[in-house]
């Protein structure tokens, strides 16, 4: 409903002002509250209540309002506001959230469940996302092994993330633990960075790439390769030849484990390859070498500089998904290389996107939505 709400008032404009009115009037009262409820709830139950009275009679004279504009924009806003006044009544299901992620601690770590809960409020009225999505993430980052002491910055990263990705947070907690499990000396912000980075260079949605980058990034860490090359060529493979990115990955992962796991009819196919291209055979541990070296886009280009027809180096990989992603590669190497480049230049892409992301009314009205809920659950303890 909100979707459809977004775009009548994309449409026409005129409903942007009654829109505005709203947040303007309603967003201090919001925080003021959730500042009271910290204090003492005893204070805020009044407060809240006069607040509920006084967003159902603006409600009604924003519907009246939003009925010279059209009828699907005054229902979506009615529906929309209804849901946000209604939450005040709601408690939230918090402690059982933190329960969960409890079972991650041990006796030395137990110490930061308060801080946790803490952050977990903050969070939600900060990004407008839920404690329920929020808790789930950092249950994931905990249960992937980041140190407890670390978690809380690592779920502020991903949610930060999420709102610039329109999506949630226990979505980036995917690929970003999964990241930094596989290279340790890389700071979760250029992760974060290059992510975004990948997400404007291929042809897919974050959550997407989410699920397809942790199979890539285990094999392509076992050969020295870079994330952000990693996570560039994907994006690249995902304009050349594949459906989804998920086939891209499945691809690429193809190519990785040939050069991992030879078979004998490999090695025999690369010696060729060298013999014919320089004179001397090429062995696995000196191709491996260069991939560490160079990267995958260096590797490639030498071995086609040894073969500039590119057929002995397609033979390299037999299986279906590997032929077709090597086929991308070199079917526009400049194309290749250049998002390449782009993406492990990414630094700040994310606040970039976040800073638009934020912008929106739907952000704005999450953020108001979470608020509710938070100091609802604050007045129930």
């Amino acid at each position: 409903m909100a979707e459809r709400f977004q775009i009548e008032i994309a449409v026409d404009d005129k409903g942007t002002p009654v829109i505005k009115k709203f947040y303007r009037e309603s967003e201090k009262t919001f925080r003021d509250i959730a500042e009271e409820a910290q204090k003492s709830s005893s204070k805020a139950v009044g407060s809240v209540e006069k607040l509920r009275k006084s967003f159902e009679k603006f409600r009604e004279s924003a519907v009246k309002d939003l009925e010279k504009i059209g009828s699907k924009a005054k229902w979506a806003f009615a529906a929309l506001a209804g849901g946000i006044a209604s939450s005040v009544k709601s408690f939230s299901s918090l402690e059982a959230q933190l329960g969960m992620v409890a079972t991650m601690l041990d006796k030395s770590t137990m110490k930061y469940l308060p801080s946790y809960k803490e952050g977990l409020r903050r969070l939600a009225i900060e990004s407008g996302q839920s404690t329920a999505v929020l808790s789930s993430g950092l249950y994931n980052i905990l249960s992937a092994t980041i140190e407890a002491k670390d978690a809380m910055k690592v779920l502020e990263l991903s949610t930060k993330g999420a709102i610039a990705g329109f999506t949630t947070a226990d979505v980036i907690v995917r690929s970003l633990t999964s990241a930094m499990l596989q290279y340790k000396n890389m700071s979760p912000e250029k992760i974060v960075d290059v992510m975004f980075a990948a997400l404007q260079k291929g042809k897919f949605t974050m959550e997407e790439f989410a699920s397809a980058i942790p199979g890539v990034l285990g094999l392509g860490s076992q050969l020295n390769l870079k994330f952000g090359e990693l996570a560039a060529t994907t994006a690249f493979l995902s304009k050349k030849g594949f459906a989804t990115v998920s086939e891209a990955a499945t691809g690429l992962e193809g190519m990785l484990t040939r050069l991992l796991t030879p078979t004998s009819e490999f090695e025999k196919q690369l010696e060729e390859l060298g013999i014919q291209g320089r004179g001397t055979a090429i062995t696995v541990d000196e191709l491996r070498k260069k991939l560490g070296e160079d990267g995958l886009y260096g590797t490639i280009e030498w071995l086609m500089s040894l073969d500039p027809g590119g057929k002995l180096v397609e033979q390299l990989f037999r299986r279906k998904e590997a032929m077709i992603a090597m086929s991308g590669m070199i079917s526009d190497m400049e194309a290749w290389k250049e998002d390449i480049e782009d993406t492990m230049n990414s630094a700040g892409a994310t606040e970039e996107a976040f800073a638009k992301a934020t912008a929106t009314l739907e952000y704005q009205f999450r953020q108001l939505k979470e608020t509710v809920i938070i100091v609802a659950g604050i007045i129930g303890e």
